[in-house]
């Protein structure tokens, strides 16, 4: 039997559980859903989300060798990025992250809440809850963007009373993390900035002071031309 062949009999159990509403959808979070290898799904109202952030966003600072962004400057680029759908077992499943919420704490990691919601085989999604994760960053030259670096899901807030998010359903979020993680950026540098710093390695990303703060190994001050980003 091939691998798709032991889902199934979960998936057709889900099905019947979303269609019975909000409460089912808990118990369709407590099956066993192995979400393999996750697709993006975008669109053009996506997309058009995410320029509109990019244009909007305010110029990072620098100082020294430091560039840093503000968390409201992050928030608004999260906003025009969410809400994310990524599919799985070909379509068979969905799972969709909407409302991220960012707060930049003391110490070196972050905190994101998102709401979290589920959906089979094309059917209107039904909400889980709300996640609440916490992260390293990191700083991708290539992507020239600011990156969760090993999130972790350290609450859940169930939409329904009695609802948990057990093993197979952290699993199941834990990759879709993993994923984005490693290909989308929580915040982009407008390309413009960009390009200035492309031949500058970068030392370290971290939070600091309220801020995503990335540290090259050459101060800023000598190469970028004043008035290109804010001081």
């Amino acid at each position: 039997m091939n691998r798709y062949g032991r889902k199934i009999p979960v998936l057709l159990g889900a099905l019947a559980l979303v269609f019975a509403g909000a409460a089912s959808a808990q118990k369709i979070a407590g099956s066993e859903i192995r979400i393999g290898v996750v697709t993006p799904v975008t669109g053009q109202g996506a997309d058009t989300g995410k320029r509109e952030a990019i244009g909007a966003q305010a110029a990072p600072s620098i100082s020294g060798r430091e560039l840093s962004v503000g968390a409201s400057d992050v928030q608004q680029y999260l906003d025009g990025s969410f809400p994310r759908t990524q599919d799985a077992l070909g379509g068979l499943i969905a799972l969709t992250m909407s409302h991220p919420q960012l707060s930049l704490p003391a110490g070196e990691r972050l905190n994101l809440g998102m709401d979290v919601a589920l959906a089979t085989a094309g059917g209107n999604p039904s909400k889980l809850g709300t996640v609440k994760l916490s992260s390293g960053l990191r700083y991708d030259a290539q992507t020239q963007g600011f990156h969760l670096q090993q999130p972790s899901v350290d609450d859940f807030t169930p939409a329904n009373q009695g609802g948990r998010l057990d093993s197979r359903t952290r699993g199941l979020l834990n990759a879709w993390l993993s994923d984005y993680a490693q290909r989308e950026p929580i915040y982009k540098l407008d390309p413009a900035v960009a390009g200035l710093l492309g031949a500058l390695q970068v030392q370290s990303a971290q939070v600091k002071n309220g801020k995503l703060v990335v540290t090259f190994n050459q101060n800023l001050g000598n190469l970028v031309p004043a008035g290109v980003l804010g001081k």
